[in-house]
């Protein structure tokens, strides 16, 4: 399916479901996020934070240039997202090199960094879910 039928739905669930407190997506449910975030108003303005784990910017150059340009109505162009985020990356992650996790932590103004030893995955140590549980319980 294509973007148009993605944000619909999206849009659709959070008029139906919503509010939701946050986002918590891996790899590419985690640009995906990102791209709802950007351009779907009506998720953005319910939830308090993401949380991204494997993600990256999306390969396609048309959607990294919506995400980068948030032409849909989720802010003024080249703005920064205000969700605050958490993006996870494994040191060891053969799939998303930590430059490719930047590139979509700056979309964020502000997004923070938890890097743990694993590949492309979700962690599931102590340290792990501790900053989980600090991130989310923050305001």
């Amino acid at each position: 399916r294509g973007w148009e039928e993605t944000a619909a739905l999206i849009t659709e669930v959070v008029a139906s479901e919503g509010p939701f407190d946050g986002v918590l997506a891996f790899s590419q449910g985690a640009s995906t996020s990102a791209l709802a975030l950007a351009l779907i108003p009506q998720l953005a303005e319910t939830v308090r934070f993401a949380v991204l784990v494997g993600g990256f910017q999306p390969m396609d150059p048309g959607m990294a240039a919506k995400l980068n340009t948030r032409g849909g109505g989720g802010g003024a162009p080249g703005s920064k997202m205000k969700v605050r985020s958490l993006h996870v990356h494994g040191v060891n992650d053969a799939m998303v090199s930590r430059a490719r996790a930047e590139e979509l932590m700056s979309s964020f103004e502000d997004a923070e960094l938890f890097e743990h030893g694993g590949g492309h995955g979700v962690p599931t140590g102590a340290d792990f879910r501790a900053r989980l549980k600090a991130f989310i319980l923050a305001e």
